[in-house]
């Protein structure tokens, strides 16, 4: 189940030891002054987005700070041409506020409350979205398959 430990802009202290540890936070990011920050997906340790920009300085406080600033694509290989390639991630609750700060986008990224990479329903009771917004037209080989969202800071 979700928990609002899992926020990215939580308090709550979980050992990021590497990608496959589940779920992961380092909290007080801002002490690090970082000054990029760096939103990536991958599925089984293959990155299939990753997009870059200045650090928001609200990942601390809030959901919003999980918005690039400035973003600029690193590498999509997204096979939904139309939907979502060269389209950066953003935080999405896909209807409902509880998932914004665990969940993604990347067709609509100022739409915050519309489509998802990750899950979508409510906080209570998520449903499955894995990679809908990202492999909608092709051979829909990633849908609801595994999927890890790491942002990482420097």
């Amino acid at each position: 189940p979700l928990t609002t430990d899992m926020y990215y802009f939580s308090d709550y202290f979980k050992q990021c030891s590497d990608l496959e540890s589940g779920w992961c936070n380092i909290p007080k990011k801002r002490r690090f002054k970082p000054t990029e920050m760096l939103i990536a997906a991958y599925h089984n340790k293959v990155v299939w987005f990753a997009y870059k920009g200045w650090f928001n300085w609200n990942i601390d406080n809030d959901w919003t700070g999980g918005i690039l600033i400035e973003p600029k694509k690193i590498v999509d290989t997204c096979t939904a041409i139309d939907w979502s390639q060269g389209i950066e991630p953003a935080p999405s609750s896909h209807g409902d506020r509880g998932l914004l700060g665990i969940n993604f986008d990347k067709h609509s990224p100022r739409d915050y409350l519309a489509n998802c990479v990750g899950y979508h329903g409510t906080f209570d009771s998520p449903t499955e979205c894995r990679w809908h917004d990202c492999d909608w037209h092709g051979n829909r080989a990633l849908v609801n398959q595994q999927i890890t969202i790491a942002i990482y800071i420097r």
